[in-house]
């Protein structure tokens, strides 16, 4: 089964396996990004909806607390005024008269009516005299309080209560002046105080909002509400959000607690507020993942197209090289510089290749004879010039020219040396070379010239290029000796440090002035503008063995010169030692 199934994925056009691999991919992350999105929406919204009700309860809870402080305020005030304790010792006095009395209650009324005016949902303001009858003022005719009972004995403290259509605060009231009991104060108040802190609310359509006093009894309600549910909502938990079913559907509620009062407000919402929520969190997200995957499926498709095309016109391509059609090349629409388009360009070359190789194949057998041919001549001249060197030693020894034989001998390891097929040598050889200069260059100078070599034994066996140090004294001597320099020794020394190799070939001859130095430098960097008259030998020189340098061991590596004038020069060689044994390593490998 799993055979068959890889032949019929194998048979699929790559078109085909890109699109269906590509989708598969991307409906997987998908469904698994999007099950992860909604399961942290889902919580964040929830804690977001479970907050903001719990933010706007409390904030409710607040006002309603500000409400009862102010209204708590308006009592407490109206129990401290001056004039009406005044006016109420005076009402308890025995001796008063009628018409005294009834002006202490007329000034006590005008007293109460300045008072009721304060705030318009206050209904009526009652002072209750001790053993006197009630002096009021209010603006219905509604039924006047009783149980005056409970206001004194709260010790001066308000005391909140209420009935079927009002709400009522009263306290007791106590002389300033020696904390005699006079009375009590009582206010009465609409039940739409309350409720306008809930008017500008609304979580869903049939919100509703309690009120319920310390012996769990309901003060206010918005909208009726029976007693399961009342018991439901007054059952969750304080200053959270709690959820319950009832009748069928599922309610949220939240419970603060109104300080002054002892008392608590309720909301109770549907769930639908939050659910309203979660559903167009849905409706969001599958809207978003349908567009995601509209757009993953064409761009996959413009993808796939650009991948499979190239490859099917390279098939075919190939197959018609097969036949031997060299001529076919690929072309396809713009040439972009990705793998595939590296692939056509690649093959392109290999078939113009292909077809230069069948060309040449026709003439290699003549070019094979004329480099044969060539490299005899290129033999035959250095057997020919060795053979006259030494027919002129042998000739020199014959007639006891002593000179002549060392000098024809020297002249003959030299050519030898130069000649020589290895681009390699040892540091040895390269000083052996320098030996035999010397011995030529001592018969036209005499002891007006000497070399001196530095180097420790173990450094004879190192491999450098050749020709790289011989040519930096041969320098050395042809610009060292001037009028005021008769006479001159050179210095080659070797040292090896821990992360490169100083060669290092010193001289006391004419030496160069700065500008001198600087033209130098201007040639061995190619500058065209350099001027460096009778030192361009030199320059050629350091420019050619500069270059080497750089080109066998890397920009690192490379040619120093200070000189000054009438004191000498000193041209120092760098080679870095990580490239010289990498490059150690690389003619190894290849030789």
């Amino acid at each position: 089964m799993r055979e068959k199934a890889n032949q019929i994925w194998g048979n699929f056009s790559i078109k085909r396996k890109l699109l269906i691999s590509m989708l598969g991919i991307t409906f997987f992350c998908c469904m698994i990004i999007g099950c992860i999105s909604y399961a942290i929406s889902y919580e964040l919204v929830s804690d977001y909806s479970d907050k903001f009700v719990c933010n706007t309860m409390s904030q409710v809870a607040n006002e309603l607390n500000g409400k009862a402080k102010y209204m708590n305020d308006i009592v407490y005030d109206i129990s401290l005024s001056g004039d009406l304790q005044a006016n109420i010792k005076k009402l308890k006095q025995k001796n008063v008269s009628d018409y005294e009395r009834l002006e202490k209650i007329r000034s006590i009324r005008e007293f109460l009516m300045v008072q009721l005016c304060k705030s318009p949902e206050i209904n009526g303001v009652y002072i209750y005299p001790y053993q006197e009858d009630c002096v009021y003022a209010s603006q219905l005719n509604a039924a006047k309080p009783l149980n005056l009972s409970k206001y004194s004995q709260k010790k001066g403290y308000s005391f909140w209560t209420y009935n079927d259509e009002e709400l009522i605060v009263g306290k007791a009231i106590y002389d300033i002046s020696n904390m005699n009991y006079l009375g009590n104060i009582i206010v009465t108040i609409n039940k739409s105080y309350f409720s306008d802190a809930f008017s500008k609310l609304s979580f869903t359509q049939d919100d509703n909002y309690l009120i319920v006093d310390e012996r769990n009894k309901l003060v206010y309600c918005e909208k009726n509400v029976d007693e399961d549910l009342f018991c439901k909502i007054e059952s969750g938990n304080k200053e959270n959000v709690s959820t319950f079913a009832y009748g069928g559907k599922t309610y949220q509620s939240c419970t603060f607690d109104i300080q002054l009062l002892s008392w608590t407000v309720s909301n109770v919402i549907q769930d639908s507020f939050k659910q309203n929520a979660l559903f167009r969190l849905k409706m969001i997200t599958g809207l978003v993942f349908a567009g995601i995957f509209i757009f993953v499926i064409s761009t996959i498709s413009i993808i796939s197209k650009q991948i499979s095309y190239p490859l099917v016109r390279l098939s075919e391509s190939m197959e018609n090289l097969t036949k031997g059609k060299f001529k076919t090349n690929l072309s396809v629409g713009v040439k972009y510089k990705d793998e595939i388009g590296i692939l056509r360009d690649s093959y392109n070359r290999m078939v113009v290749e292909m077809e230069g190789l069948l060309r040449e194949c026709e003439t290699e057998k003549i070019l094979k004879q004329e480099a044969k041919i060539h490299e005899l001549q290129m033999q035959m001249n250095p057997h020919f010039l060795y053979n006259t060197l030494d027919t002129i030693n042998w000739l020199a020894n014959d007639i006891g020219a002593k000179e002549i034989s060392e000098v024809t001998r020297a002249m003959g390891i030299l050519f030898r040396f130069s000649l020589g097929k290895e681009m390699w040598i040892s540091l040895e050889e390269e000083l052996d070379a320098i030996e035999q200069y010397m011995i030529i260059q001592k018969y036209r100078y005499g002891e007006n010239l000497s070399v001196n070599v530095e180097i420790a034994e173990e450094q004879l066996y190192e491999e450098i290029p050749r020709h790289l140090i011989l040519p930096l004294v041969e320098n050395s001597i042809e610009h060292g000796f001037c009028e005021t320099r008769k006479k001159l020794t050179i210095a080659v020394k070797i040292q090896q440090k821990e992360d490169e190799m100083i060669i290092r070939v010193e001289d006391d001859g004419a030496g160069m002035t700065e500008g001198e130095l600087k033209s130098l430098y201007q040639w061995m960097n190619k500058s065209q503008s350099a001027d460096i008259r009778k030192q361009e030998h030199m320059g050629i020189a350091l420019k050619n063995i500069n270059a080497r340098l750089k080109l066998y061991y890397g920009e690192e590596s490379g040619v120093s010169i200070f000189s000054q004038k009438y004191q000498g020069s000193v041209i120092v060689l760098s080679i870095k030692n990580k490239q010289r044994e990498l490059k150690v390593l690389e003619r190894n490998l290849f030789d």
